[in-house]
């Protein structure tokens, strides 16, 4: 499907969805929500949150946005999971957003989105308790490609192989990875870690390799496409607190990888097979990294958001510049696209 022709889809879905204020489920208070962006190194910010209707202009100035990803084969297309009000998504880099008609996706939480780099109408979008997709540019969905039949245990991540877009890796509080290799028609558990999970992430420079991070014992790694994998107990006797995985960042080609955890942050050079610490302004394990994110371009531009302050270096932690961030709600995403940073926030839990 050309450009074109998806927008001339978003508008035929926006002529049913309406306009109007999303969010404040959570008590939200004050519009300062949405997705935030900065072009100039995250001095400053601005707001991308209009919802255009058939008969107004509203706002997701409101809505937690807790992810966020650029279709690979065109970079002003944004799809943003949010943390209680379903799926939106841009073609316009955010000036503007758009809900699916498919109630399943106007509501709840989308952990995150994958899009097959081959058909820009081809995606998968994961909420807690499946996996849904569309080969029809979000005008139909199959609502039960995957579902997590154990009602005490969430779906946390999912990631796609760049090299074998059929193939997806998914991620649950019960320690599961699983896979499927032909698009979602089937699936089989390749790996079982006895911990809650919270990322799973392939590599840019190899796609066998892939990488999962566990709330209690560090990072597994397989170097064999989710065949094997090996677990390093060691992280944590060298960086205390490092077991406690929070996020990945990587560059494009792969060669410079980021890991948060309660530790603080540390870099590998080796496609995650070794890792050393990156210093940092405030004592390790003093402030909580939030969102994370490395220049996909230059392994040494690295930022990471807290409750309040956006940090960023430009020679990979060596010296630090500080910003507070532009709400009062705390850092939940970062990414960056071109010379844009990308900020999605959420309201502190109670």
């Amino acid at each position: 499907m050309t450009y074109k022709a998806r927008l001339l889809a978003c508008a035929a879905v926006l002529s049913l969805a309406g306009a109007g204020c999303l969010g404040g489920g959570g008590g939200a208070t004050t519009a300062d929500g949405g997705l935030w962006q900065s072009v100039d190194s995250g001095n400053s910010w601005t707001q991308l949150t209009a919802l255009p209707g058939p008969t107004s202009i509203g706002s997701i100035a409101n809505v937690d946005v807790i992810s966020l990803t650029i279709d690979p084969s065109d970079s002003t297309v944004y799809y943003a999971g949010t943390s209680a009000d379903g799926l939106l998504y841009s073609y316009d880099s955010g000036a503007s957003w758009a809900r699916p008609e498919n109630t399943d996706l106007r509501s709840g939480k989308v952990v995150s989105v994958a899009v097959d780099p081959r058909d820009v109408c081809t995606y998968y979008v994961l909420k807690t308790d499946r996996v849904m997709k569309t080969t029809t540019c979000g005008r139909t969905f199959t609502a039960d490609t995957y579902t997590e039949t154990r009602t005490d245990e969430t779906l946390t991540s999912m990631v796609m192989d760049w090299y074998a877009p059929d193939s997806l890796y998914i991620t649950s509080t019960a320690g599961d990875v699983i896979a499927t290799k032909d698009g979602g028609k089937n699936w089989a558990t390749v790996e079982r870690l006895n911990d809650q999970m919270k990322s799973v992430m392939v590599s840019n420079a190899d796609s066998r390799i892939l990488l999962a991070g566990t709330r209690r014992h560090g990072i597994a790694r397989s170097v064999d496409g989710g065949v094997t994998w090996t677990t390093d107990k060691t992280i944590n006797t060298k960086y205390a607190n490092a077991d406690y995985f929070l996020g990945f960042a990587q560059t494009a080609d792969g060669k410079t990888l980021y890991m948060s955890s309660n530790y603080g942050l540390l870099v590998s050079t080796d496609l995650g097979a070794t890792w050393a610490d990156v210093p940092l302004i405030t004592a390790h394990g003093e402030v909580p990294i939030l969102a994370l994110a490395v220049d996909p371009a230059n392994g040494q531009n690295v930022m990471y958001g807290t409750s309040n302050t956006f940090y960023r270096s430009s020679n990979g932690g060596t010296a630090w510049a500080t910003k507070q961030l532009p709400s009062s709600r705390q850092a939940a995403m970062l990414t960056m696209n071109g010379t844009s940073i990308l900020l999605g926030l959420t309201q502190p839990k109670k």
